[in-house]
């Protein structure tokens, strides 16, 4: 996303579309943490990848949270 500015352009259209429809918006595959900044400086709602956490059990996560 961030090497490719057509790519980013694309992320923040669909993005913006999302909102004025009254949805809520997520990205897949974000991977780095300046990835993760730019799409939290666009607005996008919700991230997942492994920026965030790496894949684990859910009970894993669980387990963290008690």
């Amino acid at each position: 996303m961030l090497p490719n500015s057509s790519d980013f352009v694309m992320i923040k259209s669909m993005n913006d579309i999302g909102h004025s429809l009254g949805l809520l918006t997520v990205a897949e595959y974000v991977e780095s943490e300046t990835t993760l900044e730019a799409l939290r400086e666009i607005g996008v709602d919700y991230v997942q990848g492994y920026a965030i956490h790496k894949p684990c059990r859910i009970d894993d996560i669980l387990s963290m949270a008690a």
